[in-house]
């Protein structure tokens, strides 16, 4: 769970971040700029009014104490996740899920299509919300 305090934090940084993401303009950049640009969003179903922002763990420690937040002062999550991946389960992504008015439902789907029998060295992977 999440204080109240951090919240706030977390929601006004997310919403800098996505002003931030939306008005950089790659054409003003080096090329040596742009490369080391990490993306600001990853693919997302239904994307009419929706972004997956991506956020930046090691560059924010509005996102740090949010994540320790969730993980280490209250642990039902991290107890959850290893429960289910075993105690050397990484974090793979993290980012803001965003649907602004107008964005369509989206159907039950998969965000990662885990196969062990074709892929037996590919771990499977977790998706956690937090609302």
């Amino acid at each position: 769970r999440l204080s109240k305090e951090t919240m706030a934090s977390l929601l006004e940084y997310i919403n800098g971040y996505l002003e931030q993401a939306l008005t950089t303009k790659v054409e003003d950049m080096s090329l040596e700029e742009i490369y080391k640009q990490q993306s600001y969003f990853a693919d997302v179903q239904g994307k009419l009014n929706r972004r997956d922002m991506l956020l930046p763990l090691e560059e924010s420690p509005t996102v740090q104490t949010a994540l320790w937040e969730l993980l280490v002062k209250d642990s039902v999550l991290s107890d959850s996740v290893e429960s289910i991946l075993g105690d050397s389960a990484q974090l793979y992504e993290l980012g803001a899920l965003i649907s602004d008015p107008g964005s369509e439902r989206q159907l039950l789907h998969a965000d990662y299509n885990y196969q062990p029998d074709f892929q037996p060295d590919i771990p499977p992977a977790l998706t956690c919300f937090v609302a």
